[in-house]
């Protein structure tokens, strides 16, 4: 499990809103202190297993699985590419126009995208991330 830091920022009565400030490789500079290179960003996570009782401002640790992110990566990402090459490949072979392919395969990420949105709920309780307290 990987954790991160996180500040309550929302609660609500079946999930709390957490920031979380993600840095670059740089994050562990000495000079980061005076370094204004704009790299950290804030992302706000809705998270639905959380301990009882948080408060707004309450620092907290998020814990989410590094396995469960890669499967997450190869059901957006990696999927899809096999896909694209695999028809343009097939396609090339049986002599469609480029025009043709291009058409299809963008059907085709449409439907995969679309099919992937309606199993949505099925995603958030299988990546379901935590939080705890500090």
């Amino acid at each position: 499990m990987d954790c991160k830091e996180g500040i309550v920022t929302e609660i609500a009565s079946d999930h709390v809103i957490v920031r979380m400030v993600r840095s670059s490789a740089c994050s562990g500079c000495h000079a980061k202190g005076v370094c204004h290179s704009g790299d950290a960003k804030e992302e706000l996570l809705t998270v639905t297993s959380y301990p009882r009782g948080l408060a707004v401002g309450e620092k907290v640790r998020i814990l989410f699985s590094d396995s469960k992110g890669l499967v997450a990566v190869v059901y957006a990402f990696v999927i899809p590419l096999i896909f694209i090459v695999a028809g343009v490949t097939l396609m090339s072979y049986f002599g469609t126009s480029e025009l043709s392919m291009l058409l299809v395969l963008l059907l085709f990420m449409v439907g995969y995208y679309l099919i992937l949105s309606f199993f949505k709920k099925r995603f958030v309780k299988a990546f379901q991330i935590k939080i705890e307290r500090i």
